[in-house]
């Protein structure tokens, strides 16, 4: 049988389960080093439910507790039981598994209020159902993204996608892509560019559309000049620059190869056109010559 610890230190109330010791009897309480730990068990917390409810109230305001810490799901309903009605800058819950949808129900049932959450991981739905309210969400995994545009940014924790300000498209998106970057657009609110490093025909008008959807149109698009396939697009891509300059800006980033090519392009126009300007000066002079010795 387990019992019940619950741990009153700095700012932080933490509810968890320790090993049952038949010898302490249902209540031990225990001050060390300024941190509190009582051990009881749950039908002893019921059965003194006021006395309890009435101990942790005085401790959340004499220690200015602002973090709630509930290391199982099963906990949960306890732990708001004895908090009703405080407010919490978080309520973090350590358990590695998802968020159990009857604890959702709960959260937003319960009395108990808090700005943010922390937890293993949740489901796309409770995400933004959560945000939806203005309560921020900390996750460690992210189950909702697909792992290519995670593993191809190299985004390995939440706080990645949550801070990223630039992501990278060098691969041909599916349907699927394009679905987890509107996810990913869920959790990132600091965007600013997207880099196009494989072109595929079609590509930016998808992106800009999930871009106008969320309401994201200062974001850059930056499309890298990278093989010779995007050249036949660049007529196309230069006439979509003008009309979108109010949802999103469109950037061309073009190779040193293909800066060279047209460089030299151009030198070669120029030495054709001093060529025939030459040759029409000359051509001019010669005529003019013939007819004065006429």
């Amino acid at each position: 049988m387990q019992k019940i610890l619950i741990e009153i230190k700095h700012q932080n109330l933490t509810f968890s389960y320790c090993d049952y010791n038949s010898t302490e009897g249902n209540f031990t309480s225990i001050t060390e080093d300024g941190i509190n730990h009582i051990t009881t068990t749950l039908e002893y917390i019921e059965k003194k439910l006021d006395l309890f409810t009435l101990y942790i109230t005085r401790s959340i305001n004499e220690n200015e507790i602002i973090y709630l810490n509930i290391d199982d799901y099963n906990l949960a309903s306890i732990a708001f039981k004895l908090t009703n009605e405080k407010n919490f800058e978080s309520i973090i819950f350590t358990e590695e598994a998802t968020l159990p949808k009857d604890l959702y129900t709960l959260i937003f049932e319960n009395k108990t209020k808090t700005k943010s959450i922390a937890c293993y991981s949740m489901t796309k739905e409770m995400f933004e159902s959560f945000s939806g309210n203005n309560i921020k969400v900390s996750l460690q995994k992210v189950d909702f993204l697909i792992n290519k545009l995670m593993e191809k940014n190299e985004f390995k924790t939440y706080s990645d996608i949550e801070d990223a300000y630039e992501i990278n498209f060098n691969f041909k998106p599916d349907i699927y892509d394009l679905e987890d970057f509107e996810n990913f657009l869920i959790i990132n609110k600091n965007l600013e560019a997207i880099n196009i490093k494989e072109y595929h025909e079609g590509l930016e008008k998808q992106i800009m559309s999930i871009l106008i959807k969320n309401k994201r149109c200062g974001t850059t698009i930056n499309i890298h000049e990278n093989n010779e396939d995007i050249i036949k697009y660049l007529p196309h891509l230069k006439q979509l620059k003008k009309q979108c300059k109010k949802c999103c800006n469109l950037k061309f980033i073009y190779s040193p190869k293909y800066k060279f090519k047209i460089i030299k392009k151009q030198i070669k126009n120029i030495l054709i056109f001093v060529f025939i300007s030459l040759l029409v000066i000359m051509s001019t002079y010669i005529i003019f010559e013939l007819i004065n010795k006429n």
